[in-house]
């Protein structure tokens, strides 16, 4: 999911936690018109949808029937806050469908920082916005901080075969070696160490074969897509994205 649609998402919410009887809402044209006189007039339909993809499976953001507009809109910032700030069930009987949900929040780092600084983050990004030109909101459009398709229950045991391992391995220390060819991240040393550590992590819970894929998912995959935008087509960058497929292919995927 781009950045743009995360932001706007945000400014969705900041707006409905604010004053839920003046929050954005209505058909997704119709939000677009109001969000256009907050962000500016590049804000396209599409983007609109994008956000409200974002909400969905917390149901922060639902639609009900209107045939002549496409569906009516409302945003829920409370059942954001339960997902995103709350992080707890409200009662054992909803715990285990929490968690399955509530894993789903690393996959929106952006979100994940505007429940951490509320509205002092979403009135920054709409004056950013503001500020932007055509060819700004198409580089904003274009670029992804988010994780991958999709984050696992946090009880999920996979097994591998015996061939799915001896892949995952060998890519695991392909990245592994080529990031030690390296002496720092954007010049930190520290953060160079820190990433091959939770490599090194990664590796060993897919060496034991049957393995817990969130603890998967929480070592490797943020870190390897960051990689990947990080060093783009040099060794470190082939060798992340060569991993990160492989683990979408027998673990995530599945």
């Amino acid at each position: 999911m781009n950045d743009l649609a995360q932001y706007l998402a945000a400014i969705l919410l900041e707006k409905a936690r604010v004053d839920p009887d003046e929050a954005y809402g209505g058909s997704e044209r119709s939000i677009r018109d109001q969000l256009a006189r907050d962000v500016g007039g590049s804000v396209a339909k599409e983007d609109v949808h994008s956000a409200l993809e974002v909400l969905q499976p917390f149901a922060a953001a639902e639609s009900d029937f209107s045939p002549l507009t496409g569906g009516f809109w409302t945003i829920n910032y409370d059942n954001f806050r339960y997902y995103f700030v709350e992080g707890k069930p409200d009662s054992n009987d909803d715990a285990e469908q929490f968690q399955e949900i509530h894993t789903q929040t690393a996959l929106y780092p952006i979100l994940e920082a505007y429940a951490r600084r509320g509205a002092r983050y979403a009135l920054d990004a709409t004056q950013h916005l503001r500020s932007l030109n055509f060819e700004d909101w198409l580089e904003l459009r274009g670029r992804e901080t988010s994780a991958p398709r999709i984050a696992p229950a946090s009880n999920r045991i996979v097994t591998l075969s015996h061939n799915q391992q001896a892949d995952l391995e060998l890519a695991s220390t392909e990245v592994i070696d080529a990031l030690s060819t390296e002496n720092s991240i954007d010049g930190n040393p520290q953060l160079r160490d820190a990433a091959l550590g939770q490599l090194r992590a990664a590796r060993e819970l897919i060496r034991g074969q049957s393995l817990n894929a969130y603890l998967l998912y929480s070592s490797a995959v943020i870190l390897l897509e960051g990689l990947i935008k990080r060093y783009g087509g040099q060794a470190i960058g082939h060798a992340a994205k060569k991993l990160l497929d492989l683990m979408i292919e027998h673990i995530f995927g599945k």
